[in-house]
């Protein structure tokens, strides 16, 4: 893939929505803009990255998304004349060696560092609490 996704590229990327990993489904139905939120490096020596849904639809269950400021979606080469909101209580893990949807043509653009810190702080917070569904890409798991 190029360079590997760091924390606050915004990506093109197939998310898998947590209501169609329960239908079975294993395939994200399109590319929509992704925030990378977190990589890790794991011990066997492949790196993760956990993705967030950026979406137009105004969330339904309050503190479960970040309205992305108009600078910030500026900034990130996202759809200015929109509102966005980044989904915090579900997302989605990849390998980044092993992912068959990780490409470093996808790249949109990032999050400023301040959006980003923000961004990650609430993440850990939902996530702490118990309020986060995680939905591991195990489709390119070998």
């Amino acid at each position: 893939m190029g360079e590997p996704p760091k924390a606050g590229d915004i990506l093109h990327y197939p998310y898998l929505w947590a209501w169609q990993q329960a239908r079975g489904e294993t395939e994200g139905c399109k590319p929509r803009p992704t925030a990378v939120a977190v990589t890790l490096h794991r011990s066997d020596g492949h790196r993760q990255v956990y993705l967030l849904a950026i979406t137009s639809q105004p969330p339904d269950r309050a503190g479960k998304a970040l309205e992305i400021p108009e600078t910030d979606r500026r900034r990130a080469g996202l759809d200015q004349d929109r509102q966005l909101w980044i989904i915090l209580d579900e997302y989605n893990v990849d390998t980044v060696d092993r992912s068959y949807y990780l490409n470093a043509d996808d790249l949109i653009g990032r999050l400023a560092t301040p959006f980003l810190r923000q961004v990650q702080r609430a993440f850990r917070d939902v996530v702490a609490a118990g309020g986060a569904a995680q939905i591991p890409r195990r489709d390119n798991e070998a």
